[in-house]
């Protein structure tokens, strides 16, 4: 069987995808697995899947085409895959199409397989994301599951390593030291996603207490708040590295372990099984990595239990509770606390 799957989205939605693909490839035994995907880093993403031979092909498909060109595209790959898996919906086209030729096709939020439906909303909507993408396995393919399928999958190659080294030798910077990475904050305009610069500042000073060295990194959304959190010995900022974003992990994997806020490079994390603390503003449940699949990964958060959003927890840049302040959602997120997860991750490095 050919298998044709549209996966037009960012790089972190590719890697959660990830365990589908392998679980397909697996169980039903598959001769081509192609993958149409976004330009940037997915499409990088699903070329280093080719390198290990998970996936066979990876064609561009921008989401900036004009619709001319999608059809065009859509035309030329269509007659040559006996399955079309199109996560997004980006078009209604190949759906009239499957219907037209009577191939068979399985669409994502609205899942449609020959004349069986099957909608999200029938699942708890507090499963876990991927739980969710299995279950669609289970229920079209009666394939079964267990807890190694939930890995995820984030490739970091020998290169990646090797320019991750020559880039930071002029630093005077030993990447075989104990040293933790720090990511403090999220895209600036999450005011949901802050946590204070003071308390940053204190978990900071704990861990060169405890003679680690500690690293921060962020990108160019958040280097305002990166500048206000006090210079001290031992702590580097690296700002000038233009690390891509496979050096940057490469960093992050040699580390002891990472601390950041629930956004997308969780996800990286989740794949290379790094030992990470996440901290948690009201986060949507069916994206918080459940520890049962991810022992490695230790969330910290925070829920206003007089709140809806005890029950309904959310992804909002701004609410009815946090419209003109900041923090709002994490301000409650305990340094003590932090410090107690930094001390179970210690503990369980030393037995």
């Amino acid at each position: 069987m050919k298998v044709w799957i549209i996966r037009n989205l960012s790089l972190w939605d590719s890697i959660v995808f990830s365990p589908f693909i392998n679980i397909l490839n697996k169980e039903l035994n598959l001769k081509e697995i192609t993958i149409f995907s976004w330009a940037w880093l997915s499409y990088e993403y699903f070329s280093r899947l080719r390198e290990i031979w998970l996936v066979q092909n990876v064609v561009k498909l921008d989401i900036k085409y004009s619709i001319l060109k999608k059809i065009l595209i859509v035309l030329k790959y269509f007659k040559r895959y006996d399955l079309l898996i199109d996560t997004i919906q980006w078009t209604k086209l190949t759906s009239f199409l499957c219907n037209v030729w009577s191939k068979s096709s399985l669409w994502f939020k609205n899942f449609w397989y020959y004349k069986n439906n099957f909608y999200l909303d029938e699942l708890d909507k507090n499963l876990f994301i991927l739980e969710k993408d299995l279950k669609l396995l289970s229920y079209f393919w009666k394939i079964s599951f267990d807890k190694n399928d939930f890995e995820l999958i984030f490739p970091l190659l020998k290169k990646d390593y090797s320019e991750l080294e020559k880039k930071i030798k002029n630093y005077n910077f030993d990447l075989s030291s104990n040293y933790i990475v720090l990511h403090p904050s999220s895209k600036i305009t999450y005011k949901s996603r802050k946590l204070e610069n003071f308390k940053w500042d204190s978990i900071i000073d704990y861990i060169l207490w405890k003679w680690y060295k500690v690293i921060l990194i962020w990108s160019k959304d958040d280097e305002e708040i990166i500048w206000d959190i006090k210079n001290k010995d031992w702590l580097y900022k690296f700002h000038n590295l233009d690390l891509s974003i496979w050096e940057t992990w490469c960093l992050i994997n040699k580390s002891k372990f990472y601390i950041w806020i629930n956004s997308w490079p969780m996800w990286i994390s989740v794949a290379l099984k790094k030992e990470s603390i996440v901290l948690n503003w009201p986060t949507a449940n069916d994206w918080v990595p459940p520890n049962k699949y991810y022992s490695y990964i230790h969330n910290i958060r925070w829920v206003y239990k007089e709140w809806e959003c005890y029950k309904n927890p959310c992804d909002k840049e701004t609410c009815k509770y946090n419209e003109n302040w900041i923090w709002l959602c994490m301000k409650n997120i305990s340094v003590e606390n932090i410090i107690n997860t930094i001390n179970i991750i210690l503990e369980k490095e030393r037995v």
